[in-house]
């Protein structure tokens, strides 16, 4: 069985997807980290080839389209999943995110529980917040960023090997690991390779949703959810952690050893994990 590259026509993004497993199977829809792409879910396809993913490379990640230019907005990656999802008419799906596309992915199925079966996060419950005095000094960073954008040049190593070995330096991933990303995610120019990521996401956001607003969205997920919980994962606050949990009626917590990075690191533990989810 082989990894098949799709492409989706969302309205402003042409964006592109692996596809794995059983058409006939459970509809599995993945969505990566913040500077990812879709080989973060491979090795955890592979491992559950009953099910049918769908494996999304957000906008300005791995082999999707850049956005036209002007700000990153966090909503415009949500819209981009609303359409992707609309556009395979898939219906009932089981959807898998991890670190931003699972921030992501709670703001969808918020939005829209009726589509969704069960919900899968990998080291997040819920979208990054900042309270409401700092919006003013986040939005100016974030235009300051973009008007000097042209400023900054993305790296460019020799090799693919090196791309990774610098991923490795800069995150907490295994080099095997890192290799699966930077084989999708750069691309070659001269003098070797630089990654295919937009400049534009390394920016901060120009808005951030408080407290309140994310958590009206983790109350509406009406969905069994299981959230995968690395042993040694981001640094959340415990308090705003369990806050999160308390607003997610359905929850199970499956304790995994490993860093943010565990479904690429430690693939067979989390396939378990879900597998077990997915059958109850």
């Amino acid at each position: 069985m082989i990894f098949k590259e799709v492409e989706i026509n969302a309205t402003h993004a042409r964006l592109k997807a692996l596809e794995y497993g059983n058409p006939h199977g459970p509809k599995i829809f993945a969505v990566h980290g913040w500077l990812d792409n879709a080989a973060s879910f491979t090795k955890l396809a592979a491992l559950l080839p009953e099910y049918h993913w769908i494996m999304l490379d957000l906008a300005g990640h791995g082999h999707s389209d850049h956005r036209p230019p002007g700000l990153f907005q966090l909503v415009d990656f949500v819209y981009d999943i609303a359409e992707s999802i609309r556009i395979l008419g898939w219906e009932k799906v089981i959807f898998l995110g991890h670190s931003l596309g699972g921030a992501l992915g709670t703001l969808y199925v918020g939005s829209f529980p009726q589509l969704i079966d069960k919900l899968i996060l990998i080291d997040i419950l819920g979208p990054l917040t900042k309270d409401p005095d700092e919006a003013a000094e986040q939005l100016q960073k974030a235009i300051t960023g973009l008007q000097n954008i042209d400023k900054k040049s993305l790296p460019v190593y020799p090799n693919i090997e090196e791309a990774a070995k610098a991923r490795v330096s800069h995150s907490q991933i295994e080099f095997e690991s890192a290799l699966a990303l930077a084989e999708r995610g750069t691309k070659p120019v001269s003098g070797g390779v630089t990654w295919r990521t937009d400049p534009r996401l390394t920016l901060a956001s120009p808005f951030m949703l408080t407290d309140e607003q994310a958590a009206s969205f983790l109350s509406a997920i009406a969905c069994p959810t299981l959230l995968i919980q690395p042993s040694h994962g981001f640094p959340f606050s415990p308090e705003k952690q369990a806050f999160q949990k308390s607003l997610l009626n359905a929850l199970q917590i499956a304790s995994v050893p490993g860093c943010h990075h565990v479904h690429l690191d430690a693939p067979t533990e989390v396939a378990k994990a879900i597998a077990e989810f997915l059958k109850k």
